[in-house]
């Protein structure tokens, strides 16, 4: 992620003179990528603008953290995250759960819809409030079965939804 992160930056604008590139979850970049993470934002391209996000600042690294400026940004609250699923998300329960999960973060229902999964966002939900009184592996093996991952796989697909699946059942 770091060398795709280094080659963006390296890129020339395509539209105006400068670039944004927008690191998400920053919080999470570890010791292994920091050193080639650290010479890209102590000699940055002159166009280019690099914005960290973190989840808890705490948590980045020290020495990147030394090299920014940081903005608090406040969270939206229930209310808004849930009209932002409205148009999208039929079932008021679903939106309840997933504006809880979504924890005032409207980026995080944003990343959901622009990664596709809204579907299985609305389809984990249902399973867990219709879980009735299922054992966690009945759950977790239904789950599976629904979204059509194993959670036990570190594929591409099936990491990004184990971690949904978690931040969903806490939530409902």
């Amino acid at each position: 992620i770091i060398a795709r992160i280094q080659e963006n930056a390296s890129k020339t604008p395509l539209i105006g003179d400068k670039s944004l590139i927008i690191v998400r979850e920053s919080d999470r970049i570890f010791k292994e990528g920091a050193n080639k993470f650290l010479k890209l934002l102590e000699e940055p391209p002159g166009h280019s603008v690099i914005v960290l996000l973190a989840v808890n600042p705490v948590l980045v690294l020290p020495t990147i953290r030394s090299r920014c400026q940081e903005i608090k940004l406040q969270r939206s609250d229930t209310q808004q995250i849930k009209s932002l699923l409205d148009r999208t998300v039929p079932d008021q329960a679903i939106r309840d759960v997933l504006s809880r999960a979504a924890r005032g973060s409207a980026g995080t229902i944003a990343h959901w819809q622009n990664e596709g999964l809204l579907d299985s966002c609305q389809t984990a939900v249902q399973v867990l409030l219709n879980r009735k009184q299922k054992s966690a592996t009945a759950l977790t093996e239904e789950l599976e079965k629904s979204l059509g991952v194993n959670f036990g796989s570190s594929s591409a697909k099936s990491r990004p939804l184990a971690d949904l699946a978690l931040r969903l059942f806490s939530a409902v």
